[in-house]
């Protein structure tokens, strides 16, 4: 629940008792970067990410996705809510994604409008909610952003094909004429920290679609990695399944080899579609340090569910009861860390 762990060093909690709030121009600035279907085992064999990020940080190893799926844990992460507070169950359908997230008046009860309304510039880059903007015009603008370039999630929403709403301007950006989704989001974030205002601190969410499954790499990525393959944990296309529910034990068949080379290509782009990242992640530190910003920005990292490859014969999924699933990454690093 990054909202209620954002929210007290933005306040300026933690202060002896009886001694004033921090001023606004003290107060940290704040950069959330959320993932979509990044377990552990994949964001912690990607080296640069523990060069930028957990070796300079703290690396928080018991982080759980409480419902784990797009729509109800994106929701989790804005509002600080669990799902049967939010009504975001699924990713779509009336207890789905953002219709019942606007039901709920979550537009107007999330980290940005609380943030805004603590004196915080706000930036949105990439996934709001899934289904986003249902039922509204596709130029709607919560209230809250100061700066809001968001996927529209009612079209076709890809890392090489994608429609961005810029502050309720619309436009289409395919990574053949060089909008890779990830490069464009990076560059509107580090636009969005190079035109912070004197004495006012900044808050930042960036909701990549990146490695979601069926993975996109950028195009100078795609030859990385030749030889990888998905790690075989002692759970990998598990013999026994007699202690797991019956559901599972009538529906899960056991791997075949066709699901051996499937699940070892869909790591392996995963893990591609990742080194767009670390660039991003690399380019944030720059620009920060550019801004002379980098001292007092707290970087949160992390994702909004995990992912299977083969644990209990689950092939390729997520929104499960088992540790590959609910397990996220979460990295932090800033002033003190």
């Amino acid at each position: 629940m990054l909202a209620s762990f954002a929210l007290p060093l933005a306040c300026g909690a933690g202060a002896p008792p009886g001694a004033p709030a921090a001023r606004l121009e003290d107060r940290p600035n704040l950069i959330v970067v959320v993932l979509d279907d990044a377990d552990v085992d994949l964001t912690e064999s990607m080296p640069r990410f523990r060069s930028l990020l957990m070796d300079q940080g703290t690396r928080f190893s018991s982080n759980l996705a409480n419902t784990p799926l797009c729509g109800p844990a994106r929701a989790l992460l804005l509002a600080g809510q669990y799902a049967h507070n939010t009504k975001v169950y699924y990713n779509n359908g009336p207890e789905g994604g953002y219709t019942p997230w606007r039901a709920g008046g979550y537009d107007d009860r999330n980290i940005g409008p609380w943030l805004q309304a603590a004196g915080y510039r706000t930036g949105l880059f990439g996934k709001y909610m899934n289904d986003f903007p249902q039922g509204q015009n596709e130029t709607f603008v919560p209230k809250g952003w100061d700066d809001f370039r968001v996927i529209l999630s009612d079209r076709e929403a890809r890392n090489n094909h994608f429609t961005l709403s810029e502050n309720g301007l619309l436009k289409l950006y395919e990574a053949e004429t060089g909008g890779y989704q990830t490069d464009v989001l990076s560059r509107g974030l580090q636009d969005f920290v190079r035109s912070k205002k004197p004495g006012q601190p900044f808050f930042a969410y960036l909701a990549l679609s990146a490695p979601h499954v069926p993975p996109e790499p950028a195009a100078r990525h795609r030859q990385t990695f030749p030889e990888d393959k998905a790690p075989r944990k002692p759970s990998f296309n598990e013999k026994d399944l007699s202690d797991k529910p019956r559901a599972l034990q009538e529906q899960a068949e056991p791997l075949t080899p066709w699901w051996d080379r499937e699940i070892d290509t869909t790591y392996r782009e995963m893990r591609q579609s990742l080194l767009s990242v670390e660039e991003a992640m690399d380019e944030l530190l720059k620009t920060l340090e550019q801004t002379g910003d980098l001292s007092n920005t707290y970087i949160f990292f992390t994702s909004d569910n995990g992912w299977f490859r083969g644990e209990h014969r689950i092939p390729t999924e997520k929104y499960a009861p088992y540790e590959e699933s609910i397990r996220v990454p979460l990295f932090v690093r800033g002033p003190g860390v």
